[in-house]
């Protein structure tokens, strides 16, 4: 069985997207197209959770508004759980298609690591207690307070991978 992330690349290859050998900035369209793919993607998970689109979703999102009509949906029995599910692998798809158009196969996997090792330095107790926004699992992790945590690399890493700045590259044909 193919994981989601090496699918993605074969993918990519596949139907042959330009993925560069090292990181680079990709053309306007291929950006636009993956922040088109992104909003679709968010779009449906969004109407899974009961929210007749996106619209009403962010008329919703700063207040306890968006948990009572996701529990709504819930209690109606209206909460789409299998396009919940599918609308979360697309959006990894779509996210990961576009690092891998601009960080290459390399880089994706370096700036990967990196975000990771990052995220789980915020839970590893390497620099004091889980640190919640708001309700424990049900709000965002926060930075660790303590001293010593750093938050992901990115610039390192795609410097490993060969990233020279904003300097157009050479990319790789498919």
């Amino acid at each position: 069985m193919t994981n989601l992330l090496d699918g993605t690349e074969q993918f990519l290859r596949a139907a042959r997207h330009p993925i560069p050998v090292v990181p680079t900035i990709p053309p306007a369209a291929v950006v636009t197209q993956r922040l088109k793919l992104l909003v679709e993607e968010v779009t449906e998970l969004v109407q899974a959770a009961g929210f007749k689109d996106l619209y009403d979703y962010m008329e919703c999102a700063h207040g306890d508004e968006a948990d009572i009509v996701i529990q709504d949906a819930i209690d109606a029995g209206t909460f789409d759980l299998p396009e919940a599910i599918d609308a979360f692998h697309d959006i990894t798809v779509v996210a990961h298609g576009g690092a891998l158009e601009t960080a290459g196969s390399d880089g994706s996997k370096t700036t990967a690591a990196e975000v990771t090792r990052s995220n789980l330095d915020k839970v590893n107790g390497k620099h004091g207690p889980i640190l919640w926004s708001g309700r424990p699992f049900a709000s965002k992790i926060m930075k660790p307070i303590e001293q010593g945590w750093q938050g992901p690399d990115i610039i390192g890493a795609l410097t490993e991978c060969g990233w020279r700045g904003g300097t157009p590259t050479a990319v790789a044909q498919p």
